[in-house]
């Protein structure tokens, strides 16, 4: 099992609850600059948001991110809501992993390796 948790106003939440699945794609350690795209205010919404990004559709219908470390495809099981969050908690449906594993972390406001 896996959860997300969205702000429920968010066109994220509004999608995953509509569709019942999401794909967590886990960067590698040199990917920050995509991270901060993804995590970005400015980015665009929707599939324009990948643009010039480069990813395929995974089997969930959803964006699979090249040179992740992994990708989770998830069917939603449950959706709870937490003051104005969503929580999906998610059945994992299917996982895929990259020969590296050097994922990129985010702590204390920084991008580290675990490494």
């Amino acid at each position: 099992m896996l959860l997300v948790c969205l702000s429920r106003a968010s066109r994220g939440a509004r999608t995953i609850g509509s569709t019942g699945v999401f794909t967590v794609n886990v960067l590698g350690r040199d990917q920050s600059e995509l991270a901060g795209w993804f995590a970005s205010s400015r980015r665009p919404l929707g599939s324009a948001g990948f643009a010039g990004v480069p990813h395929r559709i995974g089997f969930a219908g959803v964006p699979v991110l090249d040179g992740a470390v992994a990708h989770l495809d998830c069917r939603v099981a449950q959706e709870v809501s937490a003051g104005d969050h969503s929580i999906f908690i998610g059945e994992v449906s299917g996982i895929a992993f990259a020969d590296r594993a050097d994922p990129l972390a985010y702590h204390q406001g920084q991008f580290r390796s675990l490494r």
